[in-house]
């Protein structure tokens, strides 16, 4: 099963474009506009924006009724040499300029890390609400895998290095949770790149699944995902 997601995994990577996209959906007129949610992916290292196709075109099937769209950004290769923050401000200038008030983020490895320091040290003051972070693989305390010569060409890699002082802060910021973001910790049981331990912050405020079987980048593919999010999804209130 592993073997036939990563074959998927790769030829989706193979074939598909980098561009950001997005998918509008009907919402009901009696529906308090100030109350729909929009969704932003977020994709990780040297990935594609259309790495999250398989899930969206799952999570389509069964979305609440305020959730007006979804949004995949995408990060240009010559933007990966760019450190976290930086891929921060690009998710949230995005989010502006589609004029999105309320949203979910949802972001897969480092992805993740994005979306959580997003959440956590950028989005107040830009009339921007963090309704959710949804964070799939992501490695909070790091991967032993952060290593020379990578961490040396990409300020990002370097901040994802075992227990980094960048990785030390976002991680209290988040166990602090002082904007009361709902947070989901998503992890791979079989994930080599990041341990499961790594992959979520510890704090009663916060929800952790593992799903078995899977690794780092089969996981996007797993049967079990789309319901995980679409329950956390459903959890969400305005």
């Amino acid at each position: 099963m592993k073997l036939i997601s990563l074959i998927k995994y790769l030829f989706n990577w193979l074939q598909s474009t980098n561009e950001d996209f997005t998918i509008d959906f009907y919402t009901d007129p009696s529906i308090d506009k100030s109350k729909l949610i929009d969704i932003y992916f977020v994709h990780g290292f040297v990935d594609k924006s259309h790495t999250f196709s398989h899930l969206i075109t799952e999570l389509k099937k069964n979305l609440p009724d305020h959730i007006k769209s979804i949004n995949s950004i995408a990060i240009k290769l010559t933007e990966h040499q760019l450190n976290i923050k930086s891929f921060a401000k690009i998710l949230l200038t995005k989010i502006k300029q589609n004029k999105h008030k309320n949203v979910l983020l949802i972001g897969h490895s480092r992805g993740g890390i994005i979306s959580a320091y997003a959440a956590e040290a950028l989005s107040h003051g830009r009339g921007i609400d963090i309704r959710g972070v949804v964070a799939i693989a992501a490695p909070f305390s790091g991967t032993k895998y952060a290593m020379f010569p990578l961490t040396a060409l990409f300020a990002s890699v370097s901040e994802m290095q075992t227990d980094s002082e960048f990785l030390t802060k976002l991680k209290s910021a988040i166990a602090k949770n002082e904007k009361q973001i709902p947070y989901l910790f998503i992890s791979a049981s079989d994930d080599i790149l990041i341990d499961v331990d790594s992959s979520y912050v510890a704090s009663d405020n916060m929800k952790h699944e593992i799903i078995n079987d899977c690794g780092h980048l089969t996981i996007l593919y797993s049967k079990q995902l789309p319901g995980i999010i679409h329950n956390f999804i459903k959890q969400i209130t305005i």
